[in-house]
């Protein structure tokens, strides 16, 4: 809900440098290659599993929309900059499939999520945007029947002024508008001392969602 005096705005994808897991630099949201492009924001490694969920969905649909890609977009805090090439690299071991579409993201965490009004990153974020940066849809969690019939229809919407958001309940499409306001941020999780992507150490994968493999979840 808008709090009194605070300007509704439609949501759009902040800027973001981004590299690759085959390590090539990317501007955000400029090099979404899509007219659309399902982009799965996530923090966490155990989240993993939502985010397949996701890339199944999408390959279910694929075909029948030919203008719609889609990314994993692993948001990791400023701090672990350093150890990106561990952290990185234990991700390009994990996903040698989908090295391309996964772009890593180190920043600040919350100009991600006060850009895209997410106040819970203990779940994926799953937005659907323009290759201008519009976001057309956004959903949370998993993916399920409802939520992927939200974000169909907001391929085809042409009013991106209201974001439409999907959710599981009642699969209902309603339109959200974020706000100018950044009221909540002190209840919003912060990787700040943690990174969820990070291996404690170097060693085995484990196994993983859909038949692929991790490095070792961090204890925080």
């Amino acid at each position: 809900m808008s709090e009194p005096g605070a300007k509704p705005v439609a949501l759009r994808f902040p800027r973001l440098a981004a590299r690759d897991l085959e390590g090539r630099v990317h501007s955000l949201p400029d090099d979404f290659a899509g007219t659309r492009n399902l982009v799965v924001v996530a923090f966490r490694r155990e989240q993993q599993s939502m985010v397949d969920s996701w890339i199944a969905w999408f390959a279910g649909i694929a075909a029948q929309q030919p203008g719609v890609r889609c990314y994993e977009v692993p948001v990791i805090a400023t701090r672990w900059s350093p150890a990106r090439l561990v952290i990185d690299g234990g991700m390009a071991r994990a996903v040698q499939d989908a090295r391309r579409r996964t772009l890593t993201v180190y920043t600040d965490v919350r100009r991600v999520t006060d850009a895209l009004a997410i106040d819970d990153t203990r779940t994926v974020t799953v937005l659907m945007v323009n290759n201008d940066g519009r976001v057309r849809g956004r959903t949370t969690g998993p993916a399920n029947e409802q939520a992927g019939v939200g974000l169909l229809a907001a391929l085809t919407g042409d009013d991106v002024d209201e974001v439409a958001t999907a959710g599981p309940a009642g699969g209902r499409l309603t339109c959200a508008l974020a706000t100018s306001s950044t009221s909540g941020a002190s209840k919003r999780s912060s990787l700040g001392v943690c990174c969820g992507f990070a291996p404690r150490c170097v060693g085995p994968a484990m196994p993983g969602s859909s038949g692929r493999s991790h490095p070792n979840p961090t204890a925080c």
